[in-house]
């Protein structure tokens, strides 16, 4: 399977094969289009054709591209953001709400695996969030009380996390039962499958250009070809079809994961999870060699384009996976991927607030993607028939964002006006080695430059084609990234993450870049808004939460 949304390639991605399907060259009718061949995606064109609905979906690469394979896989009903900031925010009513559907979403994912004879290493697993050193003792009691108010059954509280041999220890955790994993790929292979069973039709390689209101609505392709549909489901991770509502009210995370073969029984089988900032989080996954097993390691997340360096997040994860399982020997696998975190820790499920009744949309998915992209699917399909669903209101994409939004507003325009005035990378195309990029400023015009490993150079706008902010190299997945709101594009400047869907623009004058340094004297932001001030970043926040 291709990476198609960045360079590293996932532990999911080298161990399973997707099935392959054609792109869409004629106009066609569907009673459901769904954009996006990711798990949300996937799983409301299932539910939707198991219910008898026509239904297509359209994918700009390989179904499973994008986000949903540069997961870690772990199927919890324990809120990424914790359960005593949900209740704070929310509730103990609604974070009730949130616990049933996390835990139906685990029960559906099983439901269909067994239907549909899906072999994808699906298993019950107790999950820890446990208590590390320099950590604080309190949140964790926090947390079990808040476990209690919402009525978790079976939760405990433990002296001691039980990593089986892998390391000996006294920090204090939470046991939640009936938590679960699987193989993210393998599960939506099948289910792809599926869809092809029931009639579904998938097309790939159809990048989703226009979509208009209306009944029917008409989603417009690259190639020209039209869907007319009833229904719309965009499920693009950063939906395509909203410009400015959604984007207030969440923001965009890079997360850093490593797999490595241990000695199977090392760890134990679970899911944990730490209270460090930036948090970690853990589990296993089956090996064919029935010795050894992967341990499987993820966190380290920052702001999207808001570090220079992502291999010190790569190594920091490195470092913490040897202290806490020595018996680590060699990482096999890296991979980066991207979370979009909301106000609550609750994604957005429903209406788009920009569009017309029939146009749905998921995105938010908090840390939590496969279970919230689940849930997308059973309640968009829940919608699309016109039962009722109890949790409508809590994942409604309408629900006010408060002064979250306001600072993710203001954080956005801090991190455009920043982006202008500070200066490129470099200051000539001899610097930018071969494999690597970075952004020039020549004339007062911001220029991403690529020069590929046989010395090959593409120029193009540094400028994001959504909101106008100044895009970074990222080295990592070698794509270049939208500090203000997330959009991502690949090395060549093809769009792989919204909320932008088109391209990265040419610019004139990119072919005059000097190719040695002429030192001082270059054009900058700095040159043209000579009098801009934006605020300090101190005064925005950097945790998502930071400010509610």
């Amino acid at each position: 399977m291709k990476a198609e949304s960045g360079t590293t390639v996932s532990l999911w991605a080298a161990t399973a094969d997707v099935p392959q399907f054609k792109p869409l060259d004629h106009d066609i009718y569907a009673e459901v289009c769904v954009i996006g061949g990711g798990l949300a995606g996937l799983t409301t064109a299932y539910l939707a054709a198991e219910k008898g609905l026509a239904v297509v979906v359209l994918d700009d690469n390989d179904i499973c591209g994008g986000e949903t394979h540069r997961t870690t896989a772990h199927l919890s009903n324990v809120i990424d953001d914790h359960y005593s900031e949900l209740v704070k925010k929310l509730g103990v009513h609604k974070s009730m709400l949130a616990q049933q559907a996390h835990t139906a979403a685990i029960n559906a994912i099983q439901r269909i695996a067994v239907t549909e004879r899906i072999d994808c290493d699906f298993r019950w697993v107790p999950g820890f969030l446990f208590c590390g050193p320099n950590q604080d003792a309190d949140d964790l009691r926090k947390e079990f009380e808040a476990a209690q108010k919402i009525r978790f059954s079976g939760v405990e509280m433990l002296k001691s996390t039980p990593f089986g041999s892998a390391l000996p220890n006294d920090f204090p955790c939470i046991k939640y039962p009936r938590q679960a994993q699987f193989h993210v790929l393998k599960y939506l292979s099948g289910l792809a499958k599926a869809i092809s069973r029931l009639s579904g039709r998938i097309f790939t390689y159809t990048h989703v250009s226009e979509i208009k209101d209306g009944q029917p609505a008409v989603v417009t392709t690259a190639g020209g070809a039209k869907v007319r549909a009833q229904w719309v489901v965009v499920a693009t991770n950063s939906p395509v079809s909203d410009y400015m509502k959604v984007y207030m009210k969440e923001a965009a995370w890079r997360t850093y994961a490593l797999a490595g073969a241990v000695d199977r029984g090392y760890v134990d089988e679970a899911l944990f999870w730490d209270l460090a900032d930036p948090y970690h989080y853990i589990r296993t996954q089956p090996l064919e060699d029935h010795n050894h097993e992967w341990l499987v390691v993820g966190g380290e997340d920052h702001r999207t384009g808001h570090e220079a360096n992502p291999a010190v997040r790569l190594s920091a994860l490195e470092d913490y996976t040897r202290e806490l399982f020595p018996a680590v020997r060699e990482v096999q696998l890296h991979w980066s991927g991207q979370v979009m975190e909301t106000m609550d820790g609750l994604a957005l499920i429903g209406r788009d607030p920009e569009r017309g009744d029939n146009i749905l949309m998921y995105s938010g998915d908090s840390g939590m993607g496969m279970t919230h992209g689940t849930i997308a699917g059973m309640l968009l399909t829940d919608m699309m028939s016109g039962t009722e669903n109890s949790w409508e209101a809590i994942f409604d994409p309408k629900r006010p964002g408060g002064l979250y939004a306001t600072v993710q507003t203001a954080r956005g325009a801090y991190d455009i006006a920043r982006s202008y005035v500070a200066k490129g990378d470099v200051d000539s195309l001899a610097e930018v080695a071969p494999g690597t990029g970075a952004v020039i400023d020549h004339k007062g015009k911001k220029i991403a430059v690529y020069r590929g490993i046989n010395n090959e150079i593409c120029q193009l706008s540094a400028v994001c084609p959504h909101m106008k902010g100044v895009l970074q190299w990222n080295s990592c997945e070698h794509t270049w990234d939208c500090p203000a709101h997330g959009s991502r594009f690949l090395a060549t400047g093809e769009v792989v993450n919204g909320p932008a869907n088109s391209n990265m623009g040419k610019v004139a004058g990119a072919d005059q870049l000097p190719e040695q340094s002429d030192g001082p004297g270059v054009e900058t932001g700095a040159d043209i808004f000579p009098d801009m001030q934006a605020p300090p970043p101190e005064q925005i926040g950097d945790e998502p939460w930071q400010g509610i």
